[in-house]
């Protein structure tokens, strides 16, 4: 689509997404389609609507299942959270405090994990194995470590056994929200409790 019809490669995302409305009926004057005429972008239409059909790993319905797969864990990790009275921000308010790189939850009180300092946990709706970690997620860890000190990932599918085995420093992977008897909580100052909450009511 890019040769044939000069679009840019941003141009072509919601090509797939909506090829009927998106690709021309008749190719545009100056680009390669041209000569052929309103078959070939009937062609394309078609060819593209199937292509995206047969693509179960990165079509606009792969994602868009991806995306809520990853909301509905990030769900169950605040839920955990709260269950167990541990105050936490999310992603969309450290965001608008202006954090350009965020986990999805910061604790305003860092906790311990079977011995291990968290500060922070990341929510992965994946499975994880040595490629998907060090080369799609050692460097984003790192970047949270940087700025808000050790954290927890939790690879909601799974997590092979030699990448567990080399969480030691300053990032524990883990499979699943950890049992509240391996959790080591501090416990908020009831003024400060208040506020986490919302602030205190004006007097």
């Amino acid at each position: 689509m890019e040769h044939l019809l000069s679009l840019s490669h941003k141009a072509v995302g919601p090509c797939l997404r909506d090829p009927f409305g998106k690709i021309p009926a008749s190719p545009p004057e100056h680009t390669p389609a041209h000569a052929h005429g309103p078959a070939l972008c009937a062609r394309l239409r078609s060819d593209v609507e199937r292509c995206v059909a047969w693509d179960h790993v990165a079509s606009p319905a792969v994602d868009t299942l991806r995306h809520t797969a990853g909301r509905e864990y990030e769900d169950l990790l605040e839920n955990s959270l709260r269950k167990l009275g541990i105050p936490f921000v999310t992603e969309q308010a450290l965001r608008a405090e202006g954090h350009a790189k965020t986990p999805d939850i910061k604790l305003e009180l860092p906790i311990a994990v079977k011995g291990r300092v968290v500060n922070w946990i990341d929510s992965k709706a994946s499975f994880c194995d040595p490629l998907v970690h060090v080369e799609r997620g050692a460097e984003q860890f790192q970047g949270y470590v940087n700025r808000f000190g050790p954290g927890m990932v939790v690879y909601w599918l799974g997590v092979i056994d030699e990448v567990a085995d080399e969480s030691v420093g300053d990032v524990l992977l883990v499979d699943d929200f950890p049992h509240e008897e391996d959790i080591i909580k501090l416990k908020l100052h009831a003024r400060d409790a208040r506020e986490s909450q919302g602030g205190e009511e004006d007097e």
